[in-house]
């Protein structure tokens, strides 16, 4: 009888399971429900997924990956990243082209090709695709312009810009700001004799790009609250290298709502002829101050009328607007009077009462000014501290200088 069980145990012994990767082998189990799996569901062994699981969904990939992403790239390579373009190669950048043929750079011209110097025609606002430049609207004043355009023919304006033509401007297109067009000012004013750049303005001007910069077609002018030079906060300061008499100026922009802060569009004359400020003028296209939310000023200065003697011309838009919002700010100037616009809203007139440059010294030269500004004697008459100045900005999407058609 004992060597009958011993015979018995050893039977049990070769016949027992080997197969340590699958779940609660049990060989007394039908040839159909041969495992276990963890979920306790029962399978045979051609049932099993690459996790071992009755029935599952897990696969390998082409590295022998459970679950992997690796896929075949078009050599029949194994990407293991399973990133593929669409000319089949693994990590690569290629696209199909308008022929659908690989394109491997990734870069397709308007026309479909691959590296191809085609574009939309912009004539008579069409959109077909041309290998040579647009033989359409060159002005950058017009609604259909196209930067390649050759000449001026075709084009269609806006009602706003009938009548006028663009002698210059900067669209912010580039990656950083246009130095045959425009200069930096630096410091606080005080290598002029301007400390607090006369006004007891509490910034310190710098071209860091955290103050000055170009993002997305539109230039940004930013406060930064920080230590330098004794002064508690950095911005920007830009100036027009050419300068104008007589014409329109437009600037579409946003402004900043926080106290403290206090941006500025206005020109000066490119020489003091009729002597040193007020005497040869200052127009101020645009100037807000977040002490006073939502109103816009436009001003003059000159010997007759300045703010030291309390006697500046001055005027606002009668209504409050939301200035984090685009508008475009314009003055059209011509020697007869200084008009001063919202959006095409006529808010404040200046005429030239022929009284000779006391109260009319704007028969000259002047440039452009952009600059955001912190306290001082305008921007500073409401309390406000650091954190509403601080990352405050002016966002600017054009600078256009036109002048009149003449007959």
């Amino acid at each position: 009888m004992k060597n009958y069980f011993l015979f018995i145990i050893l039977i049990l012994f070769f016949i027992g399971c080997d197969k340590e990767e699958y779940y609660d082998y049990n060989p007394t189990l039908s040839p159909d429900c041969s495992y276990i799996d963890s979920t306790q569901t029962c399978c045979n062994q051609n049932d099993l997924d690459c996790a071992n699981i009755c029935f599952g969904n897990s696969s390998s990939d082409c590295a022998g990956n459970c679950n992997g992403s690796g896929t075949l790239d078009s050599d029949g390579e194994c990407c293991s990243s399973g990133i593929i373009d669409d000319c089949g190669i693994c990590n690569g950048s290629g696209i199909l082209d308008s022929d659908g043929d690989c394109c491997s750079s990734g870069i397709i011209d308007d026309c479909g090709i691959c590296n191809g110097p085609g574009f939309l025609n912009c004539q008579d606002n069409t959109q077909v695709c041309s290998l040579d430049f647009c033989s359409g609207c060159n002005d950058i004043a017009a609604t259909n312009y196209n930067p390649n355009g050759d000449n001026s023919e075709n084009c269609i304006y806006d009602e706003a810009y009938n009548g006028w033509n663009v002698i210059w401007n900067d669209e912010f297109n580039s990656n950083q700001l246009n130095l045959n067009k425009w200069d930096y000012q630096f410091g606080t004013g005080s290598q002029f004799g301007l400390d607090g750049w006369g006004n007891q303005e509490e910034q310190y001007y710098t071209n860091n790009s955290q103050n000055i910069r170009i993002e997305n077609g539109e230039l940004i002018i930013q406060a930064i609250n920080e230590n330098i030079e004794n002064s508690e906060y950095t911005s920007a300061r830009i100036y027009s290298i050419d300068n104008w008499t007589y014409g329109r100026v437009d600037i579409k922009a946003k402004l900043p709502t926080g106290k403290g802060t206090w941006p500025a569009f206005w020109m000066l004359p490119q020489n003091e002829s009729y002597g040193g400020w007020p005497s040869s003028g200052e127009i101020d296209i645009m100037e807000h101050v977040g002490c006073d939310l939502g109103r816009v000023f436009g001003s003059i200065h000159c010997d007759d009328y300045n703010h030291q003697d309390n006697t500046q011309q001055t005027e606002s838009l009668p209504n409050i607007i939301n200035v984090n919002d685009y508008h475009v700010y314009r003055i059209d100037w011509n020697e007869n009077h200084i008009k001063w616009y919202i959006d095409d809203n006529l808010f404040f007139t200046f005429n030239n009462d022929l009284g000779g440059s006391n109260s009319w010294p704007f028969d000259k030269d002047f440039y452009l000014i952009l600059n955001l500004a912190v306290g001082g004697t305008f921007g500073g008459y409401c309390e406000f501290d650091a954190g509403e100045v601080d990352q405050q900005q002016i966002i600017i999407d054009y600078v256009r200088i036109l002048k009149e058609e003449t007959n």
